[in-house]
C-alpha cells in the first residue's frame, strides 16, 4: 500500500468521524431544545398554579372574582383594584406562555396544542363581562397577545356560571 492510499483512507475516516460528530451534536441540540421548551412550559404552569392558589386560598378573593366577572361596577374601589390585578397577573402569565410557545416551539403538534390551550384560558378568564372590561382597559399593555386574545374572545361561548 502506498502513501496515496493511506491518505485516501485517512480522509474517508475523517469524513465519517465528522459526520458521526455532527449527527451526535444535532441530537444533543434537539434534546436541549426540547428540555428548554418543557422547562418554559413548567414555569408558565407554575405561574398559573400560583395565580389559582390566590383565588382558592381566600373565600374573599373568590367572591371578588365572582362579583367582578359580572361587572366592575359591582365592586368597591379596593375590590376593583384586586380584581384588575388578578387579571393583570393572569395576562402577564398568558403573554409569557404565548411568547414561549410562539417563538420557541419547533414541534408543530405541540405548538398547536399549546396555542389551543392558551385560547381556552383566555376565553375562560376574560369572556365574562367584567373580564372583558378589564381586557379593554389593559390590552394596550399586552401588545404581543392583543390580536390573539381578541380573536379568542370573538369565538368564545357565553360564560359559564363558575370556573
Amino acid at each position: 500500500m502506498d502513501w496515496v492510499n493511506v491518505g485516501v483512507i485517512a480522509d474517508v475516516a475523517a469524513t465519517v468521524a465528522i459526520f458521526v460528530t455532527l449527527i451526535y451534536l444535532s441530537v444533543q441540540v434537539r434534546t436541549g431544545n426540547k428540555q428548554a421548551e418543557l422547562e418554559g412550559l413548567r414555569h408558565t404552569l407554575d405561574g398559573f398554579n400560583q395565580w389559582c392558589d390566590l383565588i382558592v386560598g381566600s373565600k374573599q378573593v373568590a367572591g371578588i372574582l365572582n362579583r367582578g366577572r359580572e361587572s366592575l361596577g359591582s365592586l368597591d374601589r379596593e375590590e376593583r383594584t384586586q380584581f384588575e390585578h388578578l387579571h393583570i397577573r393572569f395576562l402577564n402569565t398568558l403573554e409569557g406562555w404565548y411568547r414561549q410557545v410562539d417563538q420557541t416551539s419547533r414541534d408543530r403538534e405541540y405548538r398547536d396544542t399549546q396555542l389551543a390551550n392558551i385560547e381556552v384560558a383566555a376565553q375562560v378568564w376574560l369572556s365574562h363581562p367584567g373580564g372583558r372590561e378589564v381586557w379593554g382597559i389593559y390590552k394596550p399593555a399586552f401588545p404581543l397577545v392583543v390580536e390573539f386574545v381578541d380573536q379568542a374572545l370573538e369565538k368564545s361561548d357565553p360564560p359559564q356560571e363558575s370556573v
